[in-house]
């Protein structure tokens, strides 16, 4: 009927579109146009592939998209078809984006914040620290197995004194990812971690749920907590964790007498740049010793994640 040589069958037309769709390799990073008037099972076979579909209002003559609406949004998104376009014979073909993990990605929001240091750059491959939204975070912390898992950001002069380090460390373990949340959601403004912000519920809910029993380094220091009111007029604290935070993770640990401990261990400590430079030399004449402390704990960290991933 149509000249193929071999065809699939599928249980449904669900599944049908699903593999239709994978088979022309649509997943992240693409968009499908699909009209409104349809059964769900058209965007869902899309959001199943990891696309986004795009609905395009129907003509009323034929209930088929318009296509007078489809050449008026490929119109709209052409400039920026255009910028990530590549040349392909007498096409142009949209050039598959990397991931926000992306070595160089993280090179220059570092490296844009650190006044003329280079923090992080190709001596640092493969990087293995990937950015994780709110969202993702609660997912990782919601599911089963171990994870390595690390707050900061690039505003924060601690973080970029010691990112590539925890990055080398990671791999010296065999630990192909460190999933990296910045409490300061859009870089500036947004500080859940910030008792004067709207959301710093998102934070303190947060810590409060996912780890009980938390031992942070103003853990005793009360004033320090993020705090927030509800809607009942109560205060609702949780402990101020200190970036960069890195610590091993998963929600099944528990203590010796049984109790819920699902950070294995962590590592708080703040440093700025130079003093955590190999060579540095502190008042008393000391080489490396902020580098030596830090390095010390990371191994302790990620030995300790390594005996519980090989369990």
């Amino acid at each position: 009927l149509i000249g193929a040589k071999r065809c699939l069958t599928t249980v449904n037309g669900t599944n049908a579109l699903i593999c239709a769709l994978h088979n022309l390799d649509i997943g992240g990073g693409d968009e499908v146009l699909v009209p409104p008037f349809t059964f769900i099972a058209t965007p869902m076979s899309v959001l199943q592939n990891g696309a986004m579909p795009v609905f395009v209002d129907i003509d009323q003559d034929t209930w088929q998209m318009d296509p007078a609406k489809i050449e008026a949004y490929k119109k709209e998104i052409r400039p920026l078809f255009d910028a990530v376009s590549t040349t392909s014979g007498s096409k142009k073909v949209a050039t598959k984006l990397t991931y926000v993990d992306d070595l160089t990605l993280f090179a220059k929001g570092y490296n844009a914040r650190a006044a003329g240091v280079t923090v992080i750059d190709q001596k640092d491959a493969p990087w293995v620290i990937r950015t994780v939204g709110y969202v993702e975070l609660k997912k990782i912390l919601e599911s089963q197995g171990n994870y390595a898992i690390m707050f900061g950001g690039p505003w924060c002069p601690n973080t970029r004194a010691v990112i590539d380090v925890v990055n080398q460390y990671a791999k010296k373990f065999n630990i192909d990812t460190v999933y990296m949340w910045d409490t300061r959601v859009d870089g500036n403004i947004f500080h859940l971690r910030d008792s004067k912000n709207a959301y710093a519920n998102l934070y303190v809910d947060l810590v409060n749920k996912y780890f009980p029993g938390i031992s942070v380094e103003y853990g005793a220091m009360r004033e320090r907590d993020i705090s927030y009111t509800d809607k009942d007029g109560k205060v609702v604290a949780a402990p101020r964790l200190q970036v960069p935070y890195v610590f091993v993770y998963n929600k099944d640990w528990k203590d010796a007498a049984g109790n819920p401990k699902p950070i294995l261990d962590q590592v708080e400590l703040m440093y700025e740049w130079a003093d955590m430079q190999s060579d540095y030399k502190d008042k008393d004449g000391k080489i490396g010793e902020h580098y030596k402390t830090y390095t010390a704990a990371l191994d302790k960290l990620y030995l300790a994640f390594a005996a519980k991933v090989k369990k």
